[in-house]
């Protein structure tokens, strides 16, 4: 199902699951995010890891069942989140408004050097 927000899903998962962060700006926003992941109920933070090739990566276990990309979904600071796999779900976090101009005009920049 899709909304204003993004792609989301209401399945239930249980047990481990990966979420894959794209899109997030830097280390502060992923903090952040790692800090509203803690505040789900049933829901254990296993460990993070980033790499060049996969990005970051952040394995949780779920106690129960909940509908985690529901919830993921309703944080301001995600863009959109789907199932992948059975045990994957892809978050895209949103950009804050300055680092959305920054890219913007770094965008710009490089297109007038290109053109």
């Amino acid at each position: 199902m899709w909304n204003n927000r993004g792609k989301f899903n209401s399945k239930n998962f249980v047990g481990d699951i990966r979420l894959h962060i794209e899109s997030a700006e830097d280390f502060t926003q992923l903090e952040e995010f790692y800090q509203k992941l803690k505040m789900i109920n049933n829901l254990e933070i296993i460990f993070y890891i980033w790499s060049k090739t996969t990005g970051f990566a952040i394995l949780v276990s779920l106690k129960d069942n909940i509908p985690l990309v529901d919830i993921l979904g309703q944080m301001k600071m995600v863009a959109g989140a789907y199932r992948k796999t059975k045990k994957d779900i892809i978050v895209k976090l949103n950009m804050n408004y300055s680092e959305m101009i920054s890219s913007i005009q770094k965008t710009l920049k490089k297109g007038i050097l290109l053109a």
